[in-house]
């Protein structure tokens, strides 16, 4: 009997692990793996800044010297 009640309880155990994971850890990581891909995305978008400055800066210069 008591081996029978123990089997049950792991049961209704693994199923509420099972659905907390569902529920709220997978949702949880599809929020922060969207995060950190907005996160990415902006210092992807600064650093091509930076290089559009820098080049920009590189053929102002280039160009002052030939004048």
């Amino acid at each position: 009997m008591a081996k029978v009640q123990q089997i049950w309880v792991q049961e209704v155990v693994d199923s509420m692990v099972k659905s907390v994971e569902r529920d709220n850890i997978w949702k949880m990581q599809g929020l922060m793996f969207w995060c950190s891909t907005s996160c990415c995305e902006d210092s992807q978008d600064s650093m091509q800044q930076q290089v559009k400055q820098q080049l920009d800066s590189c053929v102002s210069k280039c160009m002052d010297d030939q004048l």
